[in-house]
């Protein structure tokens, strides 16, 4: 069954509004808590916080991804509430022993930069936030995003509510406002796992949990890299620069991050429907990935250019006065933007494909460039080095998966060719 084009266009509609909404929500959670601690202790924040998300990967291995393809690929509800349960147990179980490793390394960093006890509540935050990932990624598999919609707003929403009522009260400091966090990503949790269960049930299969272990382990990959060249910056500039330098290169992250989701969105919805086609060896595939192609690249061209012209009143106007000097550096990550909305749009035809394993090689090569220049230039270039920096990668990245989806084109026109060949000579 391949989705019709109004239920593709309405699920984009729900999910890219929903996604929009929460990360506006989540940036205005950021921009409280900076307002609130001033560039150096938000500099720790965002520093610890930068950190753990990166090490999630330890247990959250990517399964999101793998479930959003496999979980509803053969259209059966059943098999979706196994591979659900499956990622779920498995977010649970590692999610255990990553938490203790998190508990017994923490103590050895350098606790100007990353306190234990910031890095500790970072960590039950994020576990919270993985977790309640799953929910959403269930019902995206099946594009009910307007579930999806209701679950992202509540979660985010109640995060930065509870965040305006502890600024409110004029509380400044990291852990209060964490603590808050964590509340809040309990109750959002807890309602998305009920509804998951109570529309799919639970359907706990050890096989299955095997399988799907193996599986994710190049979603994983390609995850642990994603999140290396999107934030390991953060924790290059904390660890050679300071918290302070940290404090004012986050919010510029932030901020792009925030519309970074909306192609993101698209990303969500088109992995389904073209890893359907694909299964079904439809017609359309092609032209799907075509128009997805040119679309995407229509939209990082106009994202980037308001990024890059309404970088200085933006960050003044939400962050204050204290931020002004990271205004040049949100400029810079325009470019960043601009690429993100074409690569998100190649990465979804080449996981919908089957070709994975082959994404991760470029993602190691793009990773690995990121990280190399950055220590090389950090100290001399400064913040707008790294800045550069990530823009660089993001296209090289980019180019590389333009690479694998010509590669795909061809092979996959190759069988093709051949049978109208034996049809004519026949």
């Amino acid at each position: 069954m391949i989705f019709s084009r109004q239920k593709i266009i309405s699920n984009i509609g729900a999910l890219l509004s929903g996604t929009v909404i929460a990360r506006a929500l989540s940036a205005f959670t950021l921009i409280l808590i900076a307002r609130q601690l001033g560039p150096a202790s938000f500099g720790q924040y965002a520093a610890s916080f930068a950190g753990v998300k990166v090490a999630s990967v330890g247990f959250s291995l990517g399964i999101d991804g793998w479930l959003l393809r496999n979980g509803n690929r053969q259209n059966n509800a059943n098999q979706l509430g196994v591979h659900s349960t499956s990622s779920l147990a498995i977010k649970i179980g590692l999610g255990a022993v990553w938490f203790l490793t998190i508990a017994l390394l923490a103590p050895l960093l350098d606790q100007r930069v990353f306190p234990f006890s910031i890095v500790i509540l970072c960590a039950i935050a994020i576990w919270l936030e993985d977790v309640t990932n799953t929910a959403w990624s269930t019902f995206k598999a099946t594009l009910q995003n307007h579930t999806t919609f209701i679950l992202i707003i509540f979660f985010q929403g109640s995060i930065f509510v509870i965040t305006a009522i502890l600024a409110w009260l004029g509380f400044n400091s990291a852990q209060i406002f964490l603590t808050g966090r964590i509340a809040a990503a309990a109750l959002g949790s807890s309602v998305a796992l009920y509804w998951m269960v109570h529309r799919f049930g639970i359907q706990f299969r050890l096989d299955n949990v095997r399988h799907a272990l193996v599986e994710t382990l190049p979603y994983g990959a390609s995850l642990a890299l994603a999140m290396i060249y999107g934030r390991a910056d953060i924790m290059i500039v904390a660890h050679w620069l300071g918290k302070e330098a940290a404090g004012y290169y986050s919010p510029a992250v932030s901020l792009l991050s925030m519309l970074i989701l909306i192609p993101s969105a698209t990303y969500g919805v088109m992995l389904p429907v073209l890893s359907q086609a694909h299964s079904e060896r439809a017609h359309v595939l092609h032209k799907y990935a075509v128009k997805l192609v040119l679309w995407s690249a229509l939209l990082g061209a106009v994202l980037g250019g308001f990024l890059a012209l309404a970088a200085r009143p933006l960050m003044v106007f939400l962050y204050g006065e204290a931020y002004a000097s990271s205004a040049s550096i949100l400029m810079i990550l325009s470019g960043v933007i601009a690429a993100r909305a074409i690569i998100f749009a190649l990465a979804s035809i080449i996981v919908a494909v089957g070709w994975q394993n082959r994404r991760v090689i470029i993602q190691v090569a793009s990773a690995a460039l990121n990280i190399g220049l950055n220590v090389l230039v950090v100290q001399h270039w400064g913040l707008h080095g790294v800045a550069w920096i990530y823009v660089l990668s993001e296209w090289i990245l980019l180019l590389g998966y333009l690479w694998l989806v010509i590669k795909w084109t061809q092979t996959d026109q190759q069988p093709r060719l051949e049978n109208v060949q034996r049809t004519l000579t026949t």
